[in-house]
């Protein structure tokens, strides 16, 4: 776990110990972020340092006289390859003062050095740092704490996904994102004005292929976190901030990515199961007698009366199997292949032209009471005929109207027999006796038979299907099965 880090400025403002620098590292040198202080007396600390740590010597390794220059070149050249930001050089033991060659030696590899006076323990040095190490340590569990706490508490809401969107806005002082897994549509933000940010951020972070993505862009500081469930992604969590990301920020992202995760699980269940319950509450619905408050718990907005009902169809088979996207306060589902929508009276004439901006011939009908849908639905259908009848580019036949599979149902019935491959011929005839109007002389020529060869299969195919070919509901019936088979 990171912490909250200080910096070599902070540890020389400390006035009780008495430290005074003598090179401070050239620009940004005291900025260094100091993770912990050691002292060694060895020429060679190296295996005993790590990156970010202060030494603290009294030089016993050096020299009183002589020429310095060499050694102390390798002894700074070492302390700075090894990460060390600072060297504190502790006076009145063994050096008065920083030998001039150490500190030529700091300002050839940039490394601050700084005194430590006689009076002042090494040790004392050490617990300021450990002191502050551990207050940073506590003030980061009070934040993450805090921050985890008001995140955990969102999932209990009503809007859960919203309520934790706008808890982690709320700690990293910026916004909060849910984008498709895709990375192609934001589904909720807390600042809708960087949504096009959010989704060029979604966008990079789906090419990048990777489980969190950080960057800069439009003076913010930005990062995006998939939401997983195994190897599939369920969602991507976008932040922007202007503050970087610190340890807090990206532990309540993580723990934000994890209750997202969850409720997308749980919202992925009950949508599957609203999927399967909604038809069977639309069409209880319908009959007239149906409790509104069904709908109440499987749409997000239930309309109110009085009330307006819509009948639709897709206008071509892509748009067959999906819904709509319609706006809140309507309630739809597909009944016996049909759309059906419910809204609000006033909101109808919307509906409808958004249905057929979406690829449906729509029509409505007003139903004052959920209680009068039973007797809307033959309206609406009726005016949705006629919209689909308006529109077409040319005539429409009955045909284009009927299921497929329960018309080929139809035909079969109807033709009995005569589907059978070796029928052929008898088909062809009535179809085109039937196109004839019944005249067997013109089908004879059409056929290129003779007149009573006609009048032979007219009476075969009475005989296979048993009916009469003189009705007028016979032959049209017929007909009609011969045009579904083609």
């Amino acid at each position: 776990m990171e912490f909250v880090a200080f910096d070599l400025k902070w540890l020389l403002g400390q006035d009780e110990l008495g430290l005074g620098l003598v090179y401070d590292g050239g620009e940004h040198g005291l900025n260094s972020t100091v993770t912990w202080v050691h002292q060694s007396e060895l020429n060679d600390s190296t295996l005993f340092s790590e990156p970010g740590e202060v030494l603290i010597t009294t030089g016993s390794n050096i020299p009183l006289e002589g020429n310095l220059e060499n050694l102390c070149n390798s002894y700074v050249k070492r302390l700075r390859d090894s990460g060390v930001v600072g060297l504190g050089f502790g006076l009145g033991v063994h050096h008065d003062e920083v030998p001039p060659d150490l500190v030529a030696a700091a300002q050839r590899h940039r490394l601050p050095v700084f005194t430590i006076p006689y009076e002042t323990p090494f040790s004392a040095v050490i617990k300021a740092v450990s002191h502050s190490r551990s207050a940073a340590e506590q003030s980061f569990l009070r934040q993450a704490n805090s921050a985890q706490r008001r995140l955990i508490a969102a999932v209990g809401g009503k809007d859960p996904i919203p309520a934790i969107l706008t808890r982690t806005a709320q700690t990293i002082d910026g916004w909060a994102a849910l984008a498709n897994p895709s990375g192609l549509g934001v589904r909720e933000i807390t600042h809708p004005g960087n949504t096009a940010l959010a989704l060029d951020l979604a966008q990079q972070h789906v090419a990048a292929g990777r489980g969190a993505t950080f960057t800069r862009a439009a003076g913010a500081h930005l990062a995006a976190f998939s939401i997983a469930s195994g190897t599939v992604r369920q969602g991507i969590l976008l932040c922007g901030s202007r503050n970087e990301f610190d340890s807090v920020s990206n532990s309540i992202c993580v723990l934000a990515t994890t209750l997202l995760g969850s409720q997308l699980t749980v919202s992925a269940r009950l949508d599957a199961a609203f999927a399967e319950l909604r038809p069977l509450v639309m069409e209880d619905l319908l009959t007239g007698h149906g409790d509104p408050r069904l709908a109440a718990s499987l749409w997000p907005s239930v309309p109110e009366e009085p009330l307006a009902l819509l009948c639709a169809t897709p206008a071509s088979k892509r748009k067959e199997g999906g819904l709509p996207t319609l706006p809140a306060g309507t309630i739809q589902a597909l009944v016996a292949d049909q759309l059906i929508v419910v809204t609000e009276a006033l909101r109808a004439e919307a509906v409808e032209k958004e249905l057929a901006a979406q690829g449906y011939f729509a029509g409505s009908a007003a139903a004052d009471t959920w209680a009068a849908l039973k007797d809307a639905r033959p309206l609406a259908e009726q005016a949705m005929l006629a919209a689909r009848l308006n529109q077409a580019d040319e005539p429409a036949s009955l045909l284009s109207f009927l299921d497929p599979t329960q018309a080929l149902s139809y035909a079969h019935g109807a033709l009995g027999a005569l589907t059978d491959p070796r029928h052929a011929e008898l088909r062809h005839t009535l179809k085109t006796w039937l196109e004839s109007s019944g005249s067997n002389e013109q089908t004879a020529a059409l056929l290129d038979v003779h007149r009573h060869t006609v009048r032979r299969r007219l009476e075969r195919i009475a005989d296979l299907l048993n009916v009469d070919l003189s009705h007028p509901q016979t032959r049209n019936d017929l007909y009609f099965a011969l045009r579904i088979l083609g």
